[in-house]
């Protein structure tokens, strides 16, 4: 595993399954209807990438079918660890593009994709493209999130969104915002940002970032 998949991962497994957040549904509604979650996902099981992959097949003009297979594959790469599942990704989610040109959270997938194959210039393209169709879907802010995009989490923050999140969500979140503040050479906020953090469950991994975090600026 590259150290871009890892950092990714670290932030968005984070890309939330478990809550809602890019989640892979039946029906597929519109990305602005889930709660992001920035929390410990997990990979999709062998059954439902089997069960993604049937319906594709049976449904190969159908948008939301393939969208839906694309983030199957993609949570499979990054998530599972399996380097075909990335081709696989980017396969189903050119087709769903080619049935709904300017869907964001497509678009946001395959930017994703792109950028964790080394196509880090196609990524940016289009998930600044995704961005600007729907500059407040909370899916692509998710995933910009997870390349370190500080005014996406800017957002997700000051979201209606956010109270709703898993702790790990929200303290990934002021981590990172957090973090940003010590290279802005803020440290009193930064430590307001981390200290927030921290209240909020003293008792995950991010606790003891958020911590670690706190140390470093006494």
């Amino acid at each position: 595993m590259s150290v871009k998949t890892f950092v990714f991962r670290l932030i968005i497994v984070g890309a939330a399954i478990s809550m809602g957040l890019l989640r892979l549904t039946a029906q597929e509604p519109s990305a602005r209807h889930y709660k992001p979650d920035l929390a410990t996902g997990r990979s999709p099981t062998a059954e439902e990438v089997a069960a993604a992959e049937k319906g594709a097949e049976a449904n190969p003009g159908d948008f939301a079918t393939m969208r839906k297979l694309g983030k199957t594959y993609f949570y499979r790469f990054f998530g599972a660890g399996e380097k075909d599942a990335a081709d696989k990704a980017r396969k189903a989610l050119t087709r769903a593009l080619e049935l709904q040109p300017d869907d964001a959270e497509t678009l946001a997938f395959l930017g994703s994709v792109d950028r964790l194959t080394g196509r880090e210039r196609q990524g940016i393209e289009l998930m600044s493209k995704a961005r600007k169709l729907d500059p407040t879907n909370v899916g692509v802010l998710g995933l910009l999130s997870g390349f370190g995009d500080v005014t996406a989490m800017e957002q997700l923050r000051a979201s209606p969104e956010f109270a709703g999140m898993s702790d790990h969500g929200r303290q990934r979140i002021l981590l990172g915002l957090g973090k940003d503040r010590v290279r802005q050479r803020q440290p009193e906020e930064a430590r307001t940002l981390f200290t927030e953090g921290l209240a909020i469950n003293k008792g995950t991994p991010e606790a003891r970032m958020l911590r670690s975090e706190i140390e470093k600026l006494k």
